[in-house]
Formats: C-alpha cells, structure tokens, sequence
C-alpha cells in the first residue's frame, strides 16, 4: 500500500492500533481530513499512542493529529510535505532530525504547540505556516533558509516573545498579535523588505535602524497598545514608506517626522496622541497605479494639541496644491485626498467659513489672467449617537458666471469601514476635508460660488442616518502652475498669482510653522 486518504466526514468513528502503520513500510502517502463546511460534528478518533510512521513518507497530513509528538523513532529524510493543522501537538520531536527534502510545514491552530524543532537541515523549505499557535514561545533561527518564500507571516502566536531570526531575502514579513516587545536593530539587513506588519505586538519602542530598510513601503504598527513613541534618535521612517498605520497605538504620543512619499497615514483611536512632527519639505509623488488615494486620518485622537492640528491641514492642503498642480498640466488622473481629525473647528486656512451647511464665494472672474481655479471643502460633523459602515458627505456646488448663467456640479465623497481595525464609531466633532478633480474648474468668468454639503450614514443592515453639519469651510486657490518664490523668512510667495509648483520648487518647509501663503 502506498497511499491512504481518509476523509473524516465520511466516518463517526475509527480506533488506531499503536501498530496501525508498522506492516506498511511502503506508505508514501498519508492523508487524514475533514473536509471544510463539513456537518459531521460527531467524528471521533481513538489513539493514545503510535510506534511508528514509515520512513520513506513524502506526504503526511493529518488534520486534528491526536498525539503530543511524533514517535521517537521517526526519520522524515524522505518528507516533502507535513500538515498537521488543528492538531493537538505539543512538539513534533526532539533534536535535530535531517530534513533534506522537507518544503512545506503546516502547524496552522496547533494551540498546544510551543516549540518547532531545529530547521537548520531543511534546505529546501519552502513554506512555514504557524498562525495560530498560541503556546508557540519562539521560532527555530531561520537566517540560512534562502529557499523560503518572500513572504512569511506568522499570526496570533499570543505567546511568541522574541522576533525570529529570518532571511535576508523576505519582502513581506507579518507576526501580528503577539508578545514580541523589541524589534532588533538587525532588522536593517532586510533591505529587501516591503511590507511589515507589526500589528497587535507588544512592543514599546522601534530600532535606530529601522531608517536603513531602503525597500519598505508599508509599516502597519496598529493595535500596538504598549507603543508610547518613537525614538527621538529616528528623526524619519524610511525614506520609501507609502503607508503607515498607527490605529488603535493606545499609548502613543507622537508621530515622527514623516517621509515625503506617504499616501496613507491611519492614526485612529490613539487617546494619548498630542503632537504630529510635520515633513521639512513637500514632494508630490505619482505612482504607475491607475487609483492613487491620500489619505490622513486622525479619527478620535482627541488629545492633539492645536499645533498638531494645524500640521496636519497644512500638510493635507500642500498636498492638494501639489495635486491640482499636476492636474493643471494634465488631465486629472482617479486620485483624490482626504484627511479627518478630531476636532471642533475649522482651520484659519479655510478663509470662507460658516457656522451651518451652506456657504456662498464671491469669485474672481478671469484673475489677473489665470486660467484654473480650485476649492477644497472643509466640514465639522456631528459623530455623536451614530454607528455606520458608510459615511458619504455630498458637497453639492453652483457656479454663476458674469453673464448670470448657472452650472451645477456635485461631489460625493465616502468613508468606508473596511475591516476591525477601522474605528467602530467616530465619537463626537470631527473634522473632514476631501479633494477629488471635480474640485478644480477651468476658468470661465465665474463670479460666485454656492456650497452645499449633506451627511449620511449606512449601516450594513440597510438603516439610513443624517448626520448634523456644524460648520462648512472652503479654501479657494487660482493658479497658472508656472512657479512660486520662498522668501528670506521660509514664507511660499505665489508670484503672478501662479498655482504652487510644490514637487519641484520648495526647497524647504517648516510645518511647525504657520508661514505658508496659500490663496
């Protein structure tokens, strides 16, 4: 006999001889399971214990493993692949074992699992799959297996405390929700590194050389309850980051400088946050992609202080003049930006303000010869009593021209609670500022502007909420994207009323201070 699959869902019952697979010296194949979305609930497997598995073995599944171990005697020089998820394992042997041929191991939800034997004889491996192991106390080092796949992730290990030891080579490395408290400064060998996820650790504190990993583009630290900040010697991320996740960081005082790339910033639930460390210089940076979304979110960070307010308008509207810049040479691409912060008021920045939903402009007509104009809405919502999936704000806008004839445009923008570590709820005022391309017009001899903004709320059970507008504002800029001038004080100076070439012009920007020039 050379194979055995046995599919559990098909049998209530079955009882193993300790001697089951002593006369099959032969098995190569070895495959118990039970079939996912199953209904035999009642199946039961009766085996105290196992006096051997054929050595020649090159495939062993074997979901819902009985035994704490494997036999003592057990030689897998032959095993490619062993699947044991759900299993009640403890360790699959003592010492080290020669596992020339092994690929794959499979230990998903193992919860009595603490340790994995020495791997440094599984040149070939492949694929180490652990989530779920909440004894696992450690991984075996793994520093010299240049056969792994880029991407390994270890998940809800709760146990886990010390960061592993992995190869060079990894592009993607997740351990989420575990009691790992310190990321060694060996980390800035992965310089091949492009996502790292951190997310619901236990660390306090992020390494010195966590600047040098010159491939990361995304860092998600989120649920980190025990971050407090980051050190003062990492004055800036790695210089490539397109995302940064900080939501639920519930010790967390501040953010640091921030590289210039960033398109996704999430910071929400953070209770103790109060400064923001803003960017020394502005670059807008476009990406092959054909959707590029910019987003900063301060939801329920109610202890900013107002520098730290200010920074992240300031920021939000640099990045839409960069925007509108480009879109002024070119047609508007499917990209837009947003930024919501915790917050009562509207920023100084938004010279047009209102105390209800509605505000009307007196426009420019023809503006000393530009020819774009643009407008960023800025909105203080009511959160208070609304739970939702949808949060969709619709700005609806008229423009009359000098001759007294009318356009009507509209835009709609939403918020989407995608997944567990979205906020459950906005509490309280909150702040929204949005840009989308239906924002910048063509010049046209408008002379007047009227705004109008509606809030809803879905819920996933179909329930329909209006949430209360408090106070509207609207930012207007004109611009002909030729150039700007910084003047002897670091002040942006628009000459000729042009539309700030940010990318290319500014040298450098002080975001602790409030000496942008912004029409």
């Amino acid at each position: 006999m050379k194979g055995i699959f046995l599919d559990a869902s098909q049998i209530r019952e079955i009882q193993l001889s300790p001697t089951v697979f002593t006369r099959m010296p032969n098995l190569r194949f070895l495959n118990f399971y039970n079939p996912p979305y199953s209904s035999n609930g009642e199946f039961s497997l009766s085996l105290h214990s196992l006096e051997c598995f054929p050595d020649d073995l090159i495939y062993l599944s074997w979901e819902y493993y009985p035994l704490k171990s494997f036999p003592s005697n057990f030689m897998p020089e032959c095993l490619v692949e062993l699947r044991l998820p759900d299993s009640s394992v403890e360790q699959l042997w003592e010492g080290i074992k020669t596992l020339v041929n092994l690929r794959v191991i499979d230990l998903k939800r193992c919860k009595n699992l603490t340790k994995i034997p020495d791997l440094s004889r599984a040149k070939k491996l492949k694929r180490l799959s652990v989530d779920g192991c909440e004894s696992l106390l450690e991984l075996p080092s793994m520093i010299h297996l240049v056969s792994l796949e880029p991407n390994l992730h270890v998940n809800l290990c709760s146990n886990l405390k010390k960061f592993p030891e992995v190869p060079q080579h990894l592009k993607s490395l997740k351990l989420t929700n575990n009691a790992i408290e310190e990321v060694p400064e060996s980390i800035k060998f992965l310089d091949q590194l492009i996502h790292l996820d951190l997310s619901g650790s236990m660390i306090q504190t992020l390494p010195d050389s966590m600047v040098e990993l010159k491939s990361l583009r995304s860092l998600d630290l989120s649920g980190c309850s025990t971050l407090v900040e980051f050190p003062t010697s990492v004055k800036q991320l790695p210089s490539t980051l397109t995302s940064l996740y900080l939501q639920g960081c519930k010790s967390l005082k501040s953010v640091p400088v921030l590289p210039l790339g960033l398109t996704e910033l999430n910071v929400y639930d953070c209770p103790s946050l109060k400064s923001v460390s803003g960017a020394q210089q502005f670059q807008y940076t476009p990406y092959g992609g054909i959707f590029l979304i910019h987003l900063m979110r301060f939801g329920n960070c109610f202890n900013l202080d107002p520098n730290a307010v200010e920074i992240i308008v300031a920021n939000t509207l640099l990045k839409i003049h960069c925007m509108a810049n480009k879109w002024v040479k070119k047609k508007p691409g499917n990209e837009f930006v947003e930024a919501i912060v915790a917050s009562s008021e509207i920023s100084e920045r938004f010279k047009y303000q209102s105390t209800n939903s509605s505000k009307t402009v007196k426009l420019h007509p023809d503006w000393q010869g530009v020819r774009s104009w643009g407008f960023v809405p800025c909105v203080v919502v009511d959160c208070d009593e609304h739970d939702v999936e949808i949060i969709r704000i619709i700005c609806k806008f008229r423009l009359k021209t000098k001759g007294g004839d009318y356009r009507h445009f509209k835009s709609i923008w939403e918020y989407y609670r995608v997944d567990d570590q979205d906020p459950e709820r906005f509490q309280s005022n909150h702040v929204f500022i949005w840009f989308d391309d239906n924002m910048l017009q063509e010049d046209e001899n408008y002379e007047e502007a009227s705004f109008k903004f509606y809030i809803e709320g879905h819920s996933n059970n179909g329930r329909f909420d209006r949430f209360k507008v408090k106070k509207c504002g609207v930012h207007i800029f004109y611009g002909n994207a030729e150039r700007i001038i910084i003047n002897s004080e670091g002040q942006i100076v628009v000459k000729d009323n042009s539309l700030c070439e940010f990318g290319q012009k500014v040298k450098e920007i002080s975001m602790y201070s409030k000496k942008y020039l912004l029409l």
